[in-house]
């Protein structure tokens, strides 16, 4: 995935002081920054390297089609566990995200 660098205090100035939006699959770290960045990470007991990548590729085809309204944002995304469908995965995610895109309408 070739996308703007994030620096490793910049990942630790968000899990310090980012927002932190919580579901029963995803752990989601969010704060401003200069531009917009999405990155995934999916524990190794979700499956071997091919279910991982999917579950990344889902997150980020369901982050895809997520319009944030915020145009300068950095969200980890951390997943607990993997849902079933890919419905289920966006679904869940749109719910968790809904409190960064409502406050910006």
């Amino acid at each position: 995935m070739n996308g703007p660098r994030v620096r490793l205090r910049d990942y630790r100035a968000l899990i310090a002081k980012g927002r932190k939006l919580f579901s029963p699959c995803y752990l989601i770290y969010a704060m401003p920054y200069r531009q917009t960045v999405f990155k995934a990470a999916v524990k190794k007991r979700i499956g071997n390297a091919v279910a991982r990548n999917r579950e990344k590729r889902h997150i980020r085809a369901a982050l895809g089609r997520t319009v944030l309204k915020s145009p300068h944002l950095v969200l980890v995304i951390l997943t607990r566990q993997a849902p079933g469908s890919f419905q289920e995965k966006q679904t869940l995610l749109h719910s968790c995200l809904r409190p960064l895109t409502s406050r910006h309408d």
